[in-house]
């Protein structure tokens, strides 16, 4: 009967046969630089994820909200109809630049 029991017993402590410091440092090596690649490449995926969400206020003002790194950075943009210039550009110092005088990036 003794024979029988041993036979299904299973082993439950680790095996540390085969494996010495230098086959864990590399384990550990590879690990990191893996880890290492994988974050570099979702940073290199989403550094040129971006958005754009457009506000219309009243019936001569528009603001274009552009967004980037997920939600983290964010560029707002003030556009507004004038009888003189047509479609101006307001700049944070109060400055005003005609649209037909800047260049559009269209998305791609």
């Amino acid at each position: 009967m003794n024979a029988h029991a041993e036979q299904g017993h299973i082993a439950t402590a680790p095996s540390t046969e085969g494996r010495g410091a230098i086959g864990k440092f590399f384990d550990t090596l590879i690990g990191t630089i893996f880890i290492v690649l994988l974050a570099a490449g979702l940073i290199a995926l989403t550094s040129t994820w971006q958005s754009s969400d457009l506000l219309f206020e009243g019936t001569d003002r528009v603001l274009v909200t552009q967004t980037s790194w997920w939600g983290l950075q964010s560029k707002v943009t003030v556009l507004e109809a004038s009888q003189i210039d047509g479609w101006t550009i307001l700049k944070e110092n109060g400055d005003r630049v005609p649209m037909r005088s800047q260049s559009m990036r269209l998305p791609r």
